[in-house]
């Protein structure tokens, strides 16, 4: 389980947005995301059909060094879900837009 915060969205028309979970109010603009505690995005996604985008909020400096492929976080500076793949070719693995592929 990871603590802190969690990029969450409620997805496309919910009917759950806004929503108030554990007297935190909770409203994010269509199609967008928003960082959560870990506990009320836990409720969010189970609850109220948020969608949970990863379990783990950085800044670019605070990546997590040797991370298992597939280890998915927010990054804060950049503003983009990325994701760590493999390397190809006898590269190391590396950092990516999760939804470009794009060098993160």
């Amino acid at each position: 389980m990871q603590y802190g915060l969690w990029r969450v969205s409620p997805g496309l028309n919910s009917k759950f947005n806004p929503v108030t979970v554990r007297g935190r109010l909770y409203h994010c603009p269509e199609g967008q995301s928003i960082n959560v505690l870990y506990s009320d995005a836990e409720i969010l996604a189970s609850g109220y059909q948020w969608i949970v985008l990863a379990k783990e909020v950085v800044t670019s400096d605070k990546r997590p060094v040797n991370p298992q492929v597939g280890r998915t976080v927010f990054d804060s500076t950049i503003g983009h879900v990325i994701i760590f793949n493999h390397g190809v070719n006898g590269q190391p693995g590396a950092w990516v837009v999760r939804t470009t592929g794009a060098p993160a």
